[in-house]
């Protein structure tokens, strides 16, 4: 059932839900497009929707995306975005986007979120009624034990997401290389990380117990290091 839930939301979000919130209009920079439907064409996937969206609304943070399944997919295009970096910069934002794609990650992230939910419900059930008799409770519903219920699902949450963490860390690294080799604009994407961090108030070197518990993406100096390890490595990819 949430594996069903987790679909249909992905259809549906993008085309019913996120205009209720934003402005979203086809993409007006036609040489921008021409090279996003390039691109894709490059990686073997077939895109027709382009948007922009005014996400400056919000926030001053940029952003991009690639969203949706099946006929509801579509490229979108933070005006923050649009405005503040060039082509290149840009093409190399939705080359990592389409690396998500490519690699499946958004049908991993449904799999697996499906599974730590089962996983999370299934030890709270198990835990809460071994915790019953200690309180001297008899049912599962008395009130004055529900907080031993909020208890083991926070602690069981912080348990279960560095895990997370770590295999959505490792999509990152693997949306990087995708768009390093599809682009062959390593700098251009080096550059644009710097960029995104500083304009997204990112933290480029935080303490590794915080990245390792609380990232899902990669502080910003491994992701660059990774890069230039992958770029050295793969030099004739590339």
């Amino acid at each position: 059932f949430l594996f069903l839930v987790s679909v249909v939301l992905a259809r549906i979000v993008p085309v019913f839900i996120l205009p209720l919130f934003y402005k979203i209009v086809p993409l007006e920079n036609v040489e921008l497009k021409e090279r996003i439907i390039r691109l894709a064409g490059i990686a073997k996937m077939k895109i027709e929707n382009v948007f922009s969206f005014n996400m400056s609304k919000t926030t001053k943070k940029a952003n991009a995306a690639f969203t949706g399944l099946g006929k509801s997919k579509r490229v979108l295009l933070a005006d923050t975005l649009l405005e503040n970096y060039s082509l290149d910069e840009v093409e190399t934002v939705l080359a990592h986007e389409f690396g998500h794609y490519k690699k499946k990650h958004s049908i991993k992230n449904i799999l697996f979120g499906t599974l730590f939910s089962f996983l999370t419900l299934f030890l709270i059930a198990k835990l809460y009624s071994f915790s019953l008799p200690f309180f001297n409770a008899e049912k599962l519903t008395q009130i004055f034990v529900l907080p031993v219920l909020a208890l083991w699902g926070m602690l069981i949450s912080l348990l279960i997401q560095p895990v997370s963490n770590i295999i959505s860390r490792k999509f990152e690294y693997e949306a990087d290389e995708f768009a390093v080799t599809t682009t062959g604009k390593h700098e251009a994407f080096l550059n644009t990380l710097d960029k995104l961090t500083k304009q997204n108030l990112g933290d480029r070197e935080p303490h590794p117990f915080v990245e390792w518990f609380f990232y899902s993406h990669p502080s910003i100096n491994k992701r660059k290091n990774a890069i230039l390890s992958f770029i050295n490595n793969n030099v004739e990819k590339i």
